[in-house]
C-alpha cells in the first residue's frame, strides 16, 4: 500500500507541474500581447487616469511636488505621460525598452535612489508571480526603503501574490478596500 501512494504522489506532482507549466505559458502570453497593447500612447494616458481616479476614491493625488517611481516600466510610456502632465517622475525596468530619458535599468530588488525619496510607488503588472520570479519579499523591502513615510505603493495586476506578511514586514499596510483585488491595491508605508 505505501508503494502505491508514492505511485499516487508522483502523479499528482507531475500533474501539478504540467498545470503549473502551461499556466505559465499562457502568463508569458498574455504578458507579451498585454506588452502589444502598453505599446499605444493611448492606454499610457488611460492607466494614469485610472491611477489618478484610484488615488482620489481614497483621498489622495500625485501633486506637482510629488515624487513618482514607477518600477517594470517596460517602454516608458506611461513614464512619459506623467512627465508630460507635469509630474516629476522616474522608471526603473530591468529590461529598459523604450527611449524615455527617465528610463533606469536596474531590478526592483536594487533600486538605485537613496532612502525616503518617494512619495508614490507605481507596479503595473511586476508582482504577477505566473510571470516574473522576482524574490517579491526583497522587491517590497526596496520599494518601502526608498518610499517616504505615508509614502503609497500602487500596485496594478497582482497575481500570485499571497504572502502578505511581506507587505507587514515592509511596513507597508493596505489602505484600499479589496483583500481580493488585483486592480489598483493601494499600500501606504508606516
Amino acid at each position: 500500500m505505501p508503494l502505491r501512494n508514492a505511485v499516487l504522489w508522483c502523479n499528482i506532482v507531475a500533474m501539478s507541474e504540467r498545470f503549473r507549466g502551461e499556466v505559465r505559458k499562457a502568463s508569458i502570453e498574455h504578458v507579451r500581447t498585454w506588452e502589444e497593447g502598453i505599446k499605444n500612447p493611448e492606454a499610457a494616458k488611460a492607466s494614469l487616469k485610472l491611477i489618478k481616479h484610484i488615488l482620489h476614491e481614497h483621498g489622495l493625488s500625485i501633486g506637482k511636488r510629488a515624487h513618482v517611481l514607477e518600477v517594470g516600466s517596460g517602454l516608458g510610456l506611461l513614464l512619459q505621460e506623467m512627465r508630460a502632465a507635469g509630474i516629476n517622475s522616474v522608471g526603473v525596468d530591468a529590461r529598459p525598452r523604450g527611449e524615455e530619458k527617465r528610463l533606469i535599468g536596474a531590478r526592483i530588488e536594487q533600486l538605485p535612489f537613496g532612502d525616503a525619496l518617494f512619495d508614490l510607488v507605481l507596479s503595473n503588472a511586476v508582482f504577477d508571480a505566473n510571470v516574473y520570479d522576482q524574490d517579491q519579499a526583497a522587491m517590497l523591502l526596496e520599494i518601502a526603503r526608498v518610499l517616504k513615510i505615508g509614502g503609497v505603493l500602487y500596485l496594478n495586476g497582482v497575481w500570485g501574490v499571497h504572502n502578505l506578511k511581506d507587505f507587514e514586514k515592509a511596513g507597508l499596510v493596505r489602505i484600499s478596500a479589496q483583500e481580493n483585488q488585483s486592480w489598483g491595491a493601494l499600500y501606504k508605508k508606516q
